[in-house]
């Protein structure tokens, strides 16, 4: 398969099928082909799938704090060189005061942080390198923010992924990505992984990466970093029924996007008032 560096501009227009280099992340979301994130929301319904992507009537959605964190901890410890072009500390932690305001004003495209803010950011960061595992990752040949394209097998529609860094293992490639959380212990990573689909995260990204390189992936770690002191670190990997299920969730949403797309009908929830109980989980007596 083809693997290039390309403008910005060309790999948001015609990506090309392997790897690009150096797009800009708000090219590469908003540019062609299926992405996880797509999969989720074709998971949950096709109506949630269409209304997000299709440009129409979509409000514009500001991240939360926990998000602007959790970019910025990716920022300090995956790309460092490039936080200060990113990020700026602000002369104030106060927001509602003139001196903010004048600040943020002149700071062009970079995202403004308060010195908590800041400080608790390079925390984080510089505690994922208390972990071992995740330092060696990190120790690696590799590259952050890569853009891989391939086209499915099976349905031939165009896919996309971005790990957070990908990392040369010589006989393959490992995965790694950065995980902000409450909780990092095993049970609350667990949920989280159920919850937010971290599962099928990794079967996309995996499986992607190879269809776009031809270089066998070990797998995914999961390096994760509570963002509150003393900023505990974990690190993971799936076991295979977690893989085996994710794989077969990924087919699915693979396969309503095209019958969707084909017939042009995107279904959310049933419009009949449906019987519903309490979640399996329920421990209620």
């Amino acid at each position: 398969m083809e693997s290039a560096s390309q403008s910005t501009e060309q790999a948001s227009q015609t990506p090309p099928l392997g790897i690009v280099h150096e797009l800009d992340g708000a090219l590469y979301h908003s540019g062609p082909g299926l992405s996880h994130s797509d999969v989720k929301l074709l998971l949950r319904t096709p109506f949630h799938f269409y209304r997000k992507t299709s440009g129409e009537g979509v409000p514009p959605k500001m991240p939360s704090d926990q998000m602007r964190n959790g970019s910025a901890v990716h920022c300090a410890a995956l790309e460092p060189d490039a936080f200060a072009k990113r990020y700026a500390v602000a002369p104030t932690t106060d927001k509602r005061t003139r001196a903010w305001r004048e600040f943020s004003e002149g700071l062009g495209d970079r995202i403004a942080l308060t010195p908590i803010e800041h400080d608790a950011v390079w925390r984080q960061a510089k505690a994922l390198q208390t972990h071992r595992r995740v330092r060696d990752l990190l120790a690696l040949a590799g590259d952050a923010e890569v853009s891989a394209y391939w086209r499915d097998p099976e349905t031939n529609v165009l896919c996309k992924c971005r790990p957070d860094r990908w990392c040369d293992a010589d006989a393959g490639i490992v995965l790694l990505d950065v995980k902000t959380t409450s909780d990092a212990s095993p049970d609350a990573f667990s949920r989280s992984v159920q919850v937010f689909g971290y599962h099928t995260q990794a079967d996309w990204y995996c499986t992607g990466w190879e269809q776009a390189t031809a270089r066998m992936v070990f797998g995914m770690i999961f390096a994760c970093v509570e963002v509150e002191w003393p900023h505990a670190v974990a690190a993971y990997l799936l076991d295979d029924d977690a893989l085996i299920r994710a794989r077969a969730r990924n087919r699915r949403a693979l396969e309503t996007f095209v019958r969707c797309t084909r017939s042009n009908d995107w279904p959310g929830y049933s419009p009949e008032v449906e019987a519903i109980g309490l979640p399996r989980w329920s421990k209620d007596e």
